[in-house]
């Protein structure tokens, strides 16, 4: 198996569809029959993106596009023959003035399972044919709308990987329709992880912690387990009381004092057995961790600790490495994150085999016109990244991985935008 090949993470999905029917103004039509691993991420767009060994499913400019990687094709996720791809049109109540382009009508991300395509409304989860059309609703949410979350889909199941902070009561308004309604604060909040059958519309709570200051965080699917963190306070949160002038409140001494009661603690659950196991246990407030495919990394974004544990909680090793927050990626037993490096003030990334503790490819670009902020997902040969221009603009592209590693970054392409 090639070191970067089939690219497994945060919810498989075996998928057996036409791909590329597609009839798109200046890009012929294209036919792709595939079997892919499909995966959701949570790493961009706030979620907005599928993945799968040769193409991306993403959302730019208010609509849906599917870029393949080996045709080098951006196209919009649309399937209508003749379609101009133009945006529908409502007026300021809300009613379909002009029809438009389906790649429009998704409320969110669509994923394609066997031959239908499935998204999830905010409010409902949705499965309809390849190109969204005659639409089924699988499950109305039983649970509070609007919670910070994460999802993660499986072959068989749509989990959400939420934070709840106030007390919600259902209401209806004068038509009928219900809604949530966030009341009391609650002093512990609710986290935990929801689950719904994609085969049955069956919705059940996986497990659910009561912490003060909680938050949950990732969302990972390996080998039928679950993989999240929690992070908590053993004491109320101590909260700067009120007063004319930040100066009359010592901040550093508040902050300090809510850190020493800081935990954060890495979980697993099994699908099969329904247990679950804390694997990790740490007392520190800026600790992070991310998980691959048989390993977690608990690093500080502040200081060089990173430690790394096999996917039962036992330790593998450490390193002394700065790792920039938010800039990791995981995939197979290789991660490839972004350094923090304060002196040289430009991006330096690292790819490493976890497993035999070797540093694979090390890049640094500075001086240059053009940066790549992050890497968002490894598509093929190719990586899909955030790239920074010097007048503040950010857009998403692809560059090959040849390319990147040689730091030739001004031969990303940028992908996006309306026909």
């Amino acid at each position: 198996m090639r070191l970067l090949g089939r690219r497994k993470a945060l919810g498989i999905i075996i998928i057996m569809s036409m791909l590329l029917a597609v009839a798109c103004g200046k890009h012929e039509p294209a036919v792709k029959k595939t079997s892919e691993e499909v995966y959701f991420s949570p790493f961009f767009f706030a979620g907005n993106g599928a993945m799968a060994e040769n193409y991306l499913l993403y959302y730019s400019d208010r609509m849906y596009r599917i870029f393949d990687v080996k045709t080098q094709t951006d196209i919009p996720y649309c399937f209508e023959p003749n379609c101009t791809h133009k945006a529908p049109i409502w007026d300021f109540t809300g009613k379909l003035l002009q029809d438009g382009c389906p790649a429009y009508k998704f409320e969110q991300t669509p994923i394609l399972h066997g031959e239908n395509t499935i998204w999830f409304t905010g409010t409902e989860l949705i499965r309809g044919d390849r190109e969204g059309k005659n639409r089924k609703t699988i499950a109305t949410l039983e649970i509070p709308q609007g919670l910070p979350w994460g999802m993660i889909y499986t072959d068989k199941d749509f989990f959400f990987v939420y934070t709840q902070a106030d007390e919600y009561t259902k209401e209806k308004d004068k038509n009928g329709n219900e809604y949530w309604l966030p009341g009391e604060r609650l002093e512990k909040p609710e986290v935990g992880i929801y689950r719904i059958s994609l085969e049955t519309g069956e919705q059940q709570y996986v497990c659910r912690f009561w912490e003060y200051d909680a938050n949950i965080r990732g969302g990972f699917y390996y080998n039928n387990h679950l993989y999240f963190g929690l992070t908590y306070s053993t004491k109320p949160y101590i909260a700067p009381g009120l007063s004319a002038s930040d100066e009359d409140t010592d901040w550093n001494a508040i902050t300090e004092e809510n850190r020493k009661y800081r935990v954060q603690k890495w979980y697993s659950y099994d699908l099969t057995s329904g247990e679950t196991v804390c694997l990790v246990e740490k007392e520190a407030s800026f600790k992070e961790g991310f998980f691959g495919n048989g390993f977690l990394c608990v690093y500080d974004s502040e200081e060089k600790s990173s430690e790394w544990f096999d996917l039962t909680g036992g330790k593998l090793r450490d390193r002394e490495i700065r790792i920039s927050s938010g800039t990791v990626l995981a995939i197979d037993n290789v991660s490839i994150y972004r350094l923090r490096d304060e002196k040289k003030h430009y991006q330096v990334f690292e790819m490493y085999d976890v497993v035999n503790d070797k540093v694979l490819r090390h890049v640094e670009r500075g001086g240059s016109a053009l940066g790549i902020n992050s890497i968002q997902a490894v598509i093929g040969n190719s990586y899909y990244v955030l790239v920074n221009y010097p007048d503040g603009e950010s857009h998403e592209a692809f560059i090959s991985e040849e390319n990147f590693w040689n730091g030739a970054w001004d031969k990303a392409e940028i992908i996006g935008g309306e026909e």
